[in-house]
């Protein structure tokens, strides 16, 4: 539900948080805000208040750029909570309570116009009330709507509840009225009165929902509203509030409004509370309205974090991370950070930094790790500690070119050097492995594009089959490790007339947007301008 106005809100403060606060890069980004909120019905007027909130709150702020989307994005959840603050809560079940201890039942009328389903709400409610223990009657009060009354018949008797009705066309207040007698005669906890459905441009019509709150005198007006009407339901509220003054609303078939801009609007402009949802056809689809649940839908949760904890995670990324000192700083930032999202109230693992929580050796492959564990006679690690130092330790090697120690020659190596398959495919790991010759052919233009002359992927392992040891160059015993690999690919593509494919993977693959974001605002380094340039910098 209510994915628009979640997509609205969250693009622009990540918009925001990519620019300076001055007034005129606000007014364009705001201006694009409020485009989005009336595509999300939002009413014109909900609109304007955000904007102006928002104008008011960011203008001439000074915020840390890194803590700038926070910002504005706890700029946007304050001014569409105090949207909600103000319209106040009601607690239905304690009114109830209160009327039935002066001997007296608690009267409830639905409102709204035809079709938003004021007869499946109230028998909603009906349900809900008698599972909580409380007596109903039900006052069918739609005399005009053929099948009305049989359509209310009908769910009070799968109810079980005690329904009151009249004739096709009696006088829906009289109706009201003999439902309230009977319900104080029998000590009913509730009554629930079922209205016809008016346009709200009615005024003979609006002036009968008049007469039946004079006669019965109820003590909650609930108006029914579509949550897919869009405008016309901002509409039909309003209208029905300045006739009627009802004391909430209830939103019926939110299960499919993708929008949310209705709940927005109605709260805003009569100042009332959303008492329920309507999420379904069934009895128990009545959810109750919590306005915290629905802003953090549409907002997400804030997450707060001061600036020393902000500065000991900075340092943690960039300190080598097979160092213990990095260990022990990384138990202080989980503690803090635990800390500060407890007290906030967040109770998720967004904030804590995942590189510890995840498989230390995620991205390495099986064989690298036996080739290293082997070439070093490094015993398999027995505490997180060790394996996050080993990981590191792989990954170092990985990078300067997987250089085989003088004398080794580990029997991973050797299965390896004696693979009988031919052809080269890059897998999900990044890893080059020899397959049969099943490879899509590609030009060697595109082999030059993917990596250039003389280097290949970092991350990449490079597997030659058993002739590659006869055919290479006499030289490339001297030659550095990326290069002696690239020239076996090269060789091998000539041998079995295949081409690889493309071997260039995506270089930050793995690495998060905020970590280069941070990186190379704190190295100042422009963004990449070539695919040599981009795994320099990864």
């Amino acid at each position: 539900m209510f994915d628009s106005l979640r997509k609205s809100f969250t693009r622009f403060s990540k918009t925001i948080a990519e620019r300076d606060l001055s007034e005129s890069d606000i007014e364009e980004v705001l201006e694009d805000l409020e485009m989005s909120l009336l595509q999300s019905d939002v009413a014109l007027e909900v609109v304007e208040e955000i904007g102006l909130d928002l104008k008011r709150r960011l203008v001439g702020t000074a915020v840390n750029k890194k803590q700038l989307e926070s910002f504005v994005r706890g700029a946007l959840t304050e001014s569409v909570s105090r949207l909600f603050q103000n319209a106040g809560s009601l607690d239905l079940f304690e009114r109830i309570r209160e009327k039935n201890a002066r001997d007296e039942p608690y009267v409830i009328v639905f409102l709204g116009i035809n079709g938003t389903g004021k007869t499946t709400t109230l028998a909603k409610f009906a349900y809900m009330l008698k599972s909580n223990n409380f007596t109903v009657t039900v006052a069918a009060a739609d005399t005009f709507r053929a099948g009305a009354i049989e359509q209310i018949r009908e769910h009070a008797e799968k109810l079980q509840v005690r329904i009151i009705a009249q004739n096709y066309n009696s006088d829906p207040a009289a109706v009201c009225r003999d439902a309230v007698l009977y319900a104080k005669s029998h000590r009913t906890n509730c009554v629930l009165i079922d209205t016809a459905g008016r346009i709200q441009t009615s005024t003979n019509l609006m002036q009968q929902i008049e007469k039946i709150t004079n006669v019965v005198n109820p003590d909650l007006k609930i108006f029914v509203g579509d949550s897919l009407a869009g405008n016309d339901a901002i509409s039909q509220a309003r209208e029905f509030h300045d006739y009627t003054s009802f004391d909430c609303s209830v939103l019926t078939k939110s299960d499919a409004d993708t929008k949310g801009g209705s709940a927005l609007s109605i709260v805003k402009i009569t100042s009332k509370p959303i008492l329920y949802l309507g999420v379904g056809q069934e009895y128990p689809d009545l959810k109750e309205f919590r306005w915290e649940s629905f802003v953090e839908a549409i907002l997400g949760e804030r997450e707060s974090m001061d600036e020393e904890l902000a500065a000991k995670i900075q340092a943690a990324l960039v300190a080598p991370a097979s160092t213990d000192n990095n260990d022990v700083l990384y138990d202080d930032i989980v503690s803090d950070t635990k800390d500060e999202t407890e007290a906030a109230g967040i109770h998720d693992a967004k904030s804590v930094p995942e590189h510890k929580q995840a498989d230390p050796f995620e991205g390495i492959s099986d064989s690298d790790i036996a080739v290293y564990s082997e070439m070093h006679d490094v015993p398999p690690p027995e505490s997180d500690e060790a394996a996050h130092v080993l990981a590191s330790d792989i990954k170092n090697w990985i990078v300067s070119g997987r250089p085989i120690r003088e004398g080794a020659q580990p029997s991973a190596v050797k299965e390896q050097v004696n693979s009988e398959e031919t052809a080269l495919d890059v897998t999900d790991d990044k890893t080059i492995k020899q397959e049969p010759n099943h490879a899509t052919e590609s030009t060697d233009s595109n082999m030059q594009e993917s990596k250039p002359q003389g280097a290949v992927a970092e991350d990449a392992k490079i597997i030659p089959d058993a002739k590659s040891d006869e055919q290479q160059s006499p030289a490339s015993a001297d030659m550095p490790a990326s290069q002696e690999s690239y020239n076996i690919i090269k060789e091998l593509e000539g041998e079995t007339g295949q081409k690889s494919r493309d071997i260039q993977a995506d270089p930050f693959e793995g690495i998060s947007d905020s970590d280069i974001a941070v990186y190379s605002e704190m190295h100042d380094v422009p963004p990449p301008e070539s695919d040599e340039a981009a795994h320099v910098l990864a």
